[in-house]
């Protein structure tokens, strides 16, 4: 099954954040493989998704 199957079950907007079958093609969280990362986190360092939290913290102070 794909994730990109649709499903009248569903409704729109809805995304699965637990892959326990690993169906899905989305990047799954380093620590838990079935945790579903949304948004995805791009490879940019820059991105302020894989910030740390140090930084993230002195971003907001």
């Amino acid at each position: 099954m794909s994730s990109n199957i649709h499903d009248d079950n569903i409704a729109p907007g809805t995304v699965r954040l637990i892959d326990a079958n690993g169906e899905l093609n989305v990047k799954h969280s380093e620590g838990h493989g079935d945790i579903v990362l949304v948004p995805t986190p791009s490879e940019d360092p820059e991105d302020p998704l894989n910030w740390t939290k140090k930084r993230k913290l002195l971003q907001t102070a």
